[in-house]
């Protein structure tokens, strides 16, 4: 059996940017259906700027922080774990996704942000947007990265 050949580091960096565009863009959605907004690029700019710095400017640092990682999430998924997924590019995305949403939830979003697990101390609906934003990320990076 032949091997497909990997892709080019570009085309995985940008399936991780457009995933992670379209994850942050939900995140602002997510109150149209009932659950809390997740402003993740706020929440990281908050993390690495002063307090005293202007919100616009803590959105725009998160931001860029967000979309840098979510493009490195991108690389690792086609690099190291896409051919040892199973199933179709989305359900191997969504493989993907949890497999970075859920420490996340139970570690960075505790530990970092204070929210608790799944951010649940912040909105006992939390853990089902941050699942949706992390399912959401996934899917996209899985059926983008083979355009």
């Amino acid at each position: 059996m032949v091997e497909p050949s990997p892709r080019p580091i570009r085309a995985l960096a940008l399936a991780g940017l457009a995933a992670t565009w379209v994850a942050l863009s939900v995140g602002y959605w997510l109150p149209g259906i009932g659950l809390p907004r997740m402003d993740v690029a706020l929440w990281n700019g908050n993390l690495l700027v002063p307090e005293t710095t202007a919100a616009g400017l803590a959105w725009i640092v998160g931001a860029l922080q967000t979309l840098g990682l979510g493009t490195l999430f991108g690389i690792a998924y086609g690099r190291l774990m896409r051919d040892r997924l199973p199933g179709a590019p989305a359900l191997r995305g969504a493989i993907w996704g949890c497999v970075i949403g859920i420490p996340a939830g139970m570690v960075i979003m505790p530990l970092l942000y204070g929210a608790g697990i799944f951010g649940a101390r912040w909105d006992p609906a939390m853990p089902l947007a941050v699942a949706i934003w992390y399912l959401v990320w996934g899917v996209t990076v899985g059926i983008t990265e083979r355009l």
